[in-house]
């Protein structure tokens, strides 16, 4: 005879899964009744991230504008530049942001400034390469913004991610859920990039393969091709020169890219990359060489202290030759 347990059968969902899907819920419910009631105001929105660069824009008028996202932020320091350089630089950063997404926001600030750049270079790692990675759908975003000519309404971006991330840490949660699902409501992180955050230091530790982070971050690498033609095209179209530039990353990143990608390795994607930016008449400067010097790194892919400086004398006598 048929009973319960036959009908259930193979569609039963593992109990842990249903448990996880429930604290996410719970914490998504949670974080935007605290946002709208007005406990969370710290985090800066992404509409109000994108007016203040419109404002410095406006009023500082820059010749140079580099664009990019936490890589271009943690390496390179704005007025340590500017001094070396001997004139106001913009420095345009969106967090994760891919080389597609930077391209639609570098459109978007040259249709609302009222002074058009002389120069633009736009900063990448691999990562940023990557078709259809975390970042590829994070991004999505920023095209919408350029699409719709307009910063998205609602909850602060940064506000809501504060909000969640303080909840699951509360409640000791954080860790269990990047490890079920991947971290899909806080964001890709890095243990090492948090540790870092909180005053410590990465040793250079080998990428654990089990990291959520970097598994949703770049496993299945796929060179997006056409962020490179849209950046080539953008460029064309403004007829402002344009400048793609990859940054370096550790050489513990560039291990477990290729561990991953054994098809399309890190070198692979570096000459594929200078092939296709030859082929659109892209200006490619290629300082992705990895680097063996753990005390440059906040982690394996975010310049520390050291590197910020390091990279923000190397980026300003190389703007200042051009």
């Amino acid at each position: 005879m048929l009973g319960f347990d036959t009908l259930c059968g193979p569609w039963r969902l593992r109990q842990e899964l249903v448990v996880a899907m429930l604290v996410v819920a719970s914490v998504e419910v949670l974080a935007r009744f605290q946002v709208n009631r007005g406990q969370w105001v710290a985090g800066e929105s992404l509409a109000g991230i994108v007016q203040s660069f419109q404002q410095s824009l406006a009023t500082e008028r820059p010749r140079i504008w580099l664009v990019g996202n936490s890589t271009l932020s943690c390496g390179a320091d704005r007025d340590a530049l500017a001094s070396i350089v001997g004139e106001r630089v913009a420095i345009l950063a969106h967090s994760s942001s891919t080389l597609r997404a930077s391209a639609a926001m570098l459109d978007f600030y040259m249709r609302h400034a009222p002074r058009q750049p002389e120069r633009t270079v736009v900063t990448v790692t691999i990562d940023d390469l990557h078709r259809s990675g975390y970042r590829s759908q994070i991004s999505q975003t920023y095209l919408d913004i350029n699409l719709n000519d307009a910063p998205p309404p609602g909850p602060g971006l940064l506000t809501m991610l504060a909000a969640r991330e303080s909840i699951l840490e509360v409640a000791g949660l954080r860790l269990w859920i990047r490890q079920w699902l991947g971290s899909p409501n806080t964001g890709v992180e890095s243990h090492f990039a948090k540790r870092s955050a909180q005053g410590g230091s990465w040793t250079g530790e080998e990428v654990d393969d089990r990291d959520p982070a970097y598994q949703q971050l770049d496993a299945g690498f796929v060179l997006d091709a056409d962020g490179i033609r849209e950046l080539a095209a953008l460029s064309n179209r403004r007829g402002i020169p344009c400048t793609l530039l990859l940054l370096p990353v550790s050489g513990q990143m560039q291990r477990y890219h290729d561990r991953h990608n054994p098809l399309l390795t890190y070198v692979q994607v570096r000459q594929r990359l200078a092939e296709l930016c030859r082929e659109h008449a892209l200006p490619l400067v290629d300082w992705g060489e990895p680097s063996g010097d753990v005390g440059l790194f906040m982690d394996p892919y975010h310049l520390g202290v050291n590197g910020r400086v390091r990279m923000t004398k190397r980026l300003g006598e190389w703007l200042g030759r051009r």
